[in-house]
């Protein structure tokens, strides 16, 4: 139960140097409405597990508490919060984000994942298990004895909202046998594609002078030479032109 209403959420971080990667991830979170009904309602307080040693013995999850119940107060007024509290916690947890140096944002939810997880994990005691070969069953059947055992050894609110599967399959280039994970996660990298031009800027000095120098910006292969720049810049060039000859043509038609 929740002691009082609370508020809308709608509260700014103050940025603390360059921890606007911290500001980003704790909006996120706070803002997916089960996880902060279950901090708010203080359900937490159930499910704290001080004595895993891959967790924080509770620390993580009682400094998450606290930041939340700040910014969903009731507090009108209050536009903005000062997360220095819950910064300097997590620094003493993980030296990675100590300093107001600026951080990956991905890196430091991944670290809030897995922290809250095993702080607020279920099981005190995990169970040695060894997940089975796929051995020809259906992807479906395999993929539901892989998550029952993940649940036999992880089992938080955490899991039940952030963690999915996702499967790699191994094949024998000889005789062709196939073999199926269904791997946990909770957060997936995923390469940018890359960008196979590059920005050049040119200025363009009229040979007789009487046109000012202009600077135009022209996008290359990455691997061209001076003649893709040049012939970028013409096209560039006679296009605005051929513009500006639509405007007069344009302008001329509309008198009288």
């Amino acid at each position: 139960v929740v002691d009082e209403a609370p508020g809308d959420g709608l509260v700014g971080l103050h940025n603390l140097g360059n921890t606007c990667f911290l500001n980003s991830s704790v909006q996120c979170l706070s803002h997916t409405p089960l996880l902060t009904q279950y901090f708010l309602s203080k359900a937490y307080l159930n499910d704290v597990n001080t004595s895993n040693v891959l967790g924080h013995q509770g620390k993580l999850a009682q400094l998450y508490a606290t930041l939340v119940s700040s910014l969903w107060s009731n507090n009108k007024k209050k536009k903005a919060y000062n997360p220095r509290l819950f910064k300097n916690g997590i620094a003493k947890m993980n030296e990675q984000f100590a300093g107001t140096e600026q951080h990956d944002a991905q890196e430091l939810l991944a670290f809030l994942l897995g922290g809250l997880s095993e702080d607020l994990n279920r099981i005190e005691k995990k169970p040695y298990i060894e997940q089975p070969d796929s051995d020809g069953r259906p992807d479906r059947e395999l993929a539901d004895i892989w998550w029952k055992n993940h649940l036999r050894r992880e089992l938080s609110i955490m899991v039940a909202l952030f963690t999915g599967q996702y499967k790699t399959e191994l094949t024998c280039s000889t005789c062709g046998y196939a073999s199926a994970r269904f791997e946990p996660f909770s957060t997936l990298t995923l390469p940018l594609p890359e960008d196979l031009k590059r920005n050049i800027t040119v200025v363009l000095i009229s040979k007789s002078g009487s046109v000012s120098p202009l600077k135009y910006s022209v996008r290359v292969p990455k691997a061209g030479s001076i003649r893709d720049v040049r012939n970028a810049v013409v096209r560039l060039v006679n296009g605005f032109e051929a513009e500006s000859e639509n405007e007069s043509d344009g302008d001329d038609d509309g008198e009288g």
